[in-house]
């Protein structure tokens, strides 16, 4: 079988005869061949540039050290003052522990350091006891979620960011105010699992 090809690179190019074997490709021209070479190597150019950008990306050091994950522990927080939020509160009177409320405030560890902050947001549709816990802590934030009786309960930890990635567990609230009615304050309890 004999396949006319174009040897050369002008439209008055000479046309031969080439000799093929059965089932094998038809040779490249000299045109194809030069146009191949050419994209093969802005290809490789453009991979390399992209290999050093992305290697630029990924060796430039962090700003901020990454915290180790936790690990099993127990954790005890306190909030001696926490600023409550209910729809219908009187000023300067607590609402019924028992009514849906949000509240949020500082968090101190058991030296009286301050440890971070806590917000709680009711859950609407679980007969108004549902809540969910923000722990903004140093080097992560943990999640918790659970109901309360007279401002105790005990609540699951639902997830985590940064050191608290993967932790797991459970923690107890209560929630006090004092004599006045007029401030509360609450003591978290956590057991925590680690990854």
């Amino acid at each position: 079988m004999r396949v006319p090809q174009l040897l050369g690179a002008g439209a008055g190019s000479v046309a031969s005869s080439v000799p093929l074997a059965a089932g094998q490709p038809a040779p490249l021209s000299r045109r194809q061949l030069l146009s191949g070479l050419a994209l093969l190597g802005a290809g490789a150019a453009a991979t390399g540039a992209a290999g050093a950008v992305v290697t630029g990306i990924s060796t430039k050091p962090s700003t901020a050290p990454i915290a180790a994950p936790v690990a099993a522990a127990a954790l005890v927080l306190s909030a001696p003052r926490v600023r409550i939020e209910a729809v219908g509160r009187q000023p300067g009177v607590l609402p019924p522990v028992d009514r849906p409320f949000a509240a949020r405030g500082q968090l101190n560890d058991p030296n009286g350091a301050v440890a971070g902050s806590f917000a709680i947001t009711p859950v609407p549709g679980a007969a108004g006891a549902l809540q969910l816990h923000t722990f903004e802590l140093e080097g992560g934030t943990l999640l918790g979620m659970g109901a309360a009786s007279a401002g105790e309960g005990t609540f699951a930890v639902i997830g985590g960011t940064g050191r608290y990635r993967g932790a797991t567990g459970s923690y107890t609230l209560r929630l006090s105010e004092d004599g006045s009615g007029r401030h509360a304050s609450a003591e978290f309890n956590f057991h925590l699992a680690g990854e």
